[in-house]
């Protein structure tokens, strides 16, 4: 039940256009806030840039206008970073004397599409002179050696700055030719390749141009809604650079002439209740803020089983941005709907997307109550019942319940809705016995056969062989009833049962306790060495290293006499310093085999690897030209 309660929750959030949470928002703008003191221009751009695009105003612990005056140098990008900050806080910052010259260097000779871009928007940013001809031929020049994604994304912004009878159309079309190499992700989201800056980049700039040329985006509307989840997805950011690429991304979609996506988000809760049936929804662009005022209704109200309850509910205006209608006057059965919804704005907006057909799922619950509960007794050689005790939600039973070993016992009862005054099939119901002195707990299914009534059947005698080895005592009676449509889930302690067995209990199984179990510490390397508490680690290590170095030098003694009788060349060793740091070498490769399998890791082992073997390598090949040097002098002999 609770997780198909948590699945629900989910499903009831999810809209066709994601907007962000407020709680993440406000992480957001912290995260650019925290930038501060800023120590670099490019820090303080990001923030002051990122807060801009999200209407958010830049802390005053800073002076950021004198900040910018000292940091700025005269480089493209220290130009571009300080004209842009300046421009945004209102900074009275006027270019320096060499500006000129070192930013129409930069659009000459840049290289790429980046410096351009920042070089042509420091210049329209201090009021100085642009060659437009120039920055188009630097831009097709910068193209043709780098065309991915970013690179055409900072071309497009460049271009959005030059005058609208710049001659740019190759640029222009090139946006529809990038758009084609996006990937689509789960049949909602659009991403590029580069990931979170790539897209938010090629977005504003491509609406930049866009709205500099006057032309139609090539940007469909469902490949907007699929680029704004995505971004909207890319919320959690660890940077005050990815920070700042997110709000470039909200501000791509919220900011533009062409494509606003809209969404219908459900601000009440999704659970109908009797005393509170009021459906209430936002219309909102993807950062929360109100859209213009609406005329919404829910075109249709279908229920999990498909029927429909409901066509065309016209939702009247709560507040700015909210409307709402009173969903219990739809006289709806418990269960899950599904609320289909479409809004248009009252004066016509064309770049509103995502408002036609928005879908919202809720639930309606109600209240429960367990009535007509019975326990019979009766003998099992008999039929009839000897014994009927009722009981009265939720009210505890005053008395035990005797049985014994001899009887059967048959307990019902019904579910009544006490909004509709009618009997109810819940979806599941227990009965839990348990016995604290036998240490013993057990749960049962209540089962229902062509009506209401649920009922359940103890064979006392054969749950004593299964269930209850025997064992006598009170077990107390709790019956659990669940169902996500309730509002209230019933957990009813009725009684106490006393069961009583002639036959000799049985010993129940032990229930290990739940507690963590030691851990297991493995020690391989000084099996034969007693550890006493005044032994240090090093010590033994030493100990077993030295121990091992002496079975080594053993063992290369024995060795000799039969490399003499099988002919080994070791005449013929030179004691050259290359021959012997690669011998040392190999043994030290070894020795670091021994002591990655006594005590080191394996990270460990590789950095030490990495030295002895680049060591071990160079010596090694330096020995092995030597030895082909000395057989090309005999041959030539």
């Amino acid at each position: 039940i609770c997780l198909l309660l948590s699945l629900f929750v989910i499903c009831c959030s999810a809209v066709q256009v994601d907007v962000v949470p407020e709680n993440d928002l406000q992480q957001l703008i912290q995260k650019l806030k925290a930038a501060q003191p800023y120590k670099d221009l490019a820090n303080a751009y990001f923030s002051v840039l990122g807060l801009t695009l999200l209407s958010e105003k830049v802390p005053e612990n800073q002076d950021v206008c004198g900040f910018v005056k000292k940091a700025m140098t005269t480089n493209v990008m220290n130009l571009y970073f300080g004209a842009t900050i300046a421009e945004n806080l209102k900074c009275k910052l006027s270019a320096p004397n060499d500006a000129q010259k070192v930013l129409d260097d930069g659009i000459r000779n840049g290289g790429s599409t980046q410096i351009i871009y920042q070089a042509v928007a420091a210049s329209t940013k201090f009021n100085l002179k642009v060659d437009a001809a120039l920055v188009l031929r630097s831009l097709e020049s910068a193209l043709e050696k780098d065309d991915s994604t970013i690179s055409n994304a900072y071309a497009f912004n460049t271009v959005a700055y030059l005058p609208k009878d710049a001659d740019a159309g190759n640029i222009v079309n090139a946006i529809g030719e990038v758009l084609n190499q996006a990937d689509e992700v789960g049949d909602k989201y659009l991403q590029f390749d580069g990931g979170l800056q790539d897209t938010a980049l090629f977005l504003v700039g491509a609406y930049r141009l866009y709205a500099a040329r006057d032309v139609t985006p090539s940007i469909t509307d469902d490949q907007a809604i699929k680029f704004a989840n995505y971004i909207v997805s890319k919320r959690h950011v660890g940077s005050v650079r990815d920070a700042y690429h997110v709000a470039l991304g909200f501000a791509a979609f919220t900011q533009n002439k062409f494509q606003i996506p809209g969404s219908i988000v459900l601000i009440s809760q999704p659970l109908i209740r009797k005393s509170d049936g009021n459906f209430v929804v936002k219309v909102c662009n993807i950062l929360r803020k109100p859209l213009e005022k609406m005329d919404i209704k829910a075109t249709s109200i279908v229920s999990l089983e498909g029927n429909s309850i409901a066509n065309d509910v016209e939702l009247s205006q709560k507040s700015n941005g909210e409307y709402h209608f009173d969903f219990n006057k739809l006289n709806p059965e418990r269960g899950f709907y599904t609320v289909h919804l479409s809004a248009m704005p009252v004066v016509e907006d064309n770049r509103l997307v995502g408002l036609k057909d928005s879908s919202i799922k809720v639930k309606k619950v109600a209240d429960v109550a367990v009535e007509s509960f019975k326990i019979k007794i009766s003998d099992k050689d008999q039929s009839s019942v000897q014994k009927e005790v009722k009981a009265t939600f939720p009210k505890e039973l005053t008395s035990r319940v005797q049985v014994d070993e001899h009887s059967n016992v048959l307990i019902e009862f019904v579910v009544k809705d006490m909004e509709k005054n009618t009997e109810i099939l819940p979806q599941q119901a227990f009965l839990r016995m348990s016995c604290k002195k036998c240490n013993l707990e057990r749960s049962f299914l209540f089962t229902s056969r062509n009506d209401q009534l649920l009922s359940l059947e103890l064979d006392i005698a054969e749950l004593g062989k299964t269930a209850f080895y025997f064992q006598n005592g009170d077990y107390s009676i709790d019956v659990i009833v669940g169902d996500p449509t309730f509002s209230n889930q019933i957990y009813w302690k009725v009684g106490s049962l006393s069961l009583k067995f002639t036959t000799v209990g049985a010993v129940p199984p032990v229930k290990l306790p739940s507690v963590p179990m030691p851990e297991i510490r493995g020690i391989y390397w000084f099996s034969d060495v007693t550890v006493g508490d005044n032994v240090h680690y090093d010590k033994l290590l030493d100990v077993k290293i030295s121990g091992s170095l002496d079975i080594r030098l053993q063992h290369y003694s024995t060795l000799h006499p039969p490399w003499n009788i099988f002919g080994a060349n070791i005449s013929n060793f030179s004691l050259t310093l290359p021959n012997i740091i690669f011998h040392l070498g190999l043994g030290a490769i070894f020795l670091l085999y021994y002591c990655y399998w006594s005590h080191l890791n394996m990270f460990t082992t590789l950095k030490y690897l990495a030295i002895i073997g680049g060591i071990t390598f160079v010596s090694g090949s330096s020995a092995l030209r030597a030895i082909a040097n000395d057989r090309l002098k005999k041959e030539l002999r």
